[in-house]
């Protein structure tokens, strides 16, 4: 009944916006359709050329950066598309390179569902992100952003979003257009990093403390699969010793040797086994980079471990049981929406910015062909796509 309440009230508002007078609207600089409302405002725009003239030499490197990555990954991403749409064109039974994803909806045959106002508080940070990075680096560059707004579904935000003086752009040289661009997609990065920081240095130490680790998964061909460990079960001790944490298991792991006795006791019960020699004697390259030493006596288990988390007793007493776990699951769709869908619009065709930065390279290189090599690229990708997603054909049908 609570969703049939939110709905109802939805409904509710969305009847009292449509009767409310159009000239009320447009004295407000709102446009107003049946289902959506564009605010535009010259407001936020002071702010943006603050940041864009105090910080221009930190703007020009970071739109730089952007730049340089942004090709790395639209070829990436070419080459990931093109490489499943062969699969599924030689093997019958291949999955679908491309998983749609809406907030709230259960789409047949995808892997993906994203909760509804996870997905829609996400996206606005999507949303604000990319526009806002657009409208300080085309500031910064020395162009004109004619206003700033935000996007409304009925009444509800979905965004905000940029102006830039497309004519003023249009005239701009190569790398400034670049430059822009590719900003919208580099702003989304920096918020999935800021989110990934903020998350592992802050909210989990702050409001979690490891209880436990479990055994996530067992290898095979390993002396844990021989010895019967069983997995998806709570790891108690080690050689005698509690485990409370994954630092703890590592450290006693480390110090195990090839042919060693390795005591483990689990929910599932106590069991002995021999390590095994590391099948693969090459360090990880993070433990090359951080000096880590890897000797040829190292023991092997053969065991994954994850760790389990509860809500520390001062955080409970703050936001209560649940409300830390629903912060953390916000923070995750926050990051990884930020880092697909700035991935996917850097894919080369339009109207995604992908498609302009090609855009304007061909007109740069050839105007007189430039049409015809970007409608063959786009041509190409929209197939690379309908390939893709043609696997969820079969489940629908």
């Amino acid at each position: 009944m609570r969703a049939l309440h939110i709905l109802i009230l939805i409904l509710l508002i969305w009847v009292i916006i449509q009767n409310i007078d159009e000239k009320k609207f447009i004295d407000r600089n709102i446009e107003r359709s049946s289902l959506f409302m564009l605010w535009r405002t010259e407001k936020g725009l002071a702010g943006v050329d603050f940041l864009a003239q105090k910080l221009r030499k930190i703007w020009t490197f970071l739109s730089s950066l952007g730049v340089l990555i942004s090709f790395p990954i639209m070829f990436f991403v070419l080459y990931s598309l093109a490489e499943s749409a062969l699969l599924i064109l030689t093997l019958p039974d291949a999955p679908p390179g491309l998983a749609p994803a809406i907030p709230g909806v259960r789409v047949p045959g995808s892997p993906i569902f994203i909760p509804f106002w996870y997905g829609v508080l996400a996206l606005v940070t999507v949303l604000v992100a990319h526009e806002v990075m657009h409208a300080i680096i085309s500031r910064s560059e020395g162009l004109n952003v004619k206003s700033m707004g935000i996007l409304f579904l009925t009444f509800i935000p979905l965004g905000a979003f940029a102006e830039p003086d497309e004519e003023e752009l249009e005239d701009s040289p190569l790398k400034t257009k670049i430059r822009v661009y590719a900003a919208g997609s580099f702003g989304n990065f920096m918020l999935a990093i800021l989110v990934v920081f903020l998350t592992s240095s802050l909210f989990m130490p702050v409001m979690f403390h490891q209880n436990q680790i479990n055994i996530s998964h067992i290898y095979p061909n390993t002396p844990a699969m021989a010895y019967g460990v069983k997995a998806n079960t709570t790891l108690v001790s080690l050689n005698g010793v509690k485990i409370r944490s994954l630092d703890q298991f590592f450290s006693i792991a480390r110090n195990i040797k090839a042919g060693d006795k390795v005591t483990l006791v689990t929910t599932a019960g106590k069991v002995e086994l021999i390590s095994e020699k590391r099948p693969d004697q090459k360090p990880p390259l993070l433990d090359r980079l951080l000096g880590r030493k890897h000797t040829e006596d190292r023991g092997y288990i053969g065991i994954g471990v994850l760790p389990v988390y509860d809500v520390k007793p001062s955080a409970v007493r703050v936001l209560g049981e649940s409300n830390p776990w629903r912060i953390i699951k916000l923070l995750n769709w926050i990051f990884l929406l930020n880092l697909f869908i700035g991935i996917t619009n850097l894919l080369p065709i339009s109207p995604l910015d992908g498609g302009r930065i090609i855009e304007s390279i061909a007109k740069s290189v050839s105007a007189k062909r430039a049409d015809k090599i970007t409608h063959l690229l786009y041509l190409f990708v929209l197939l690379l796509i309908f390939i893709n997603i043609s696997p969820f054909f079969r489940t629908i049908l």
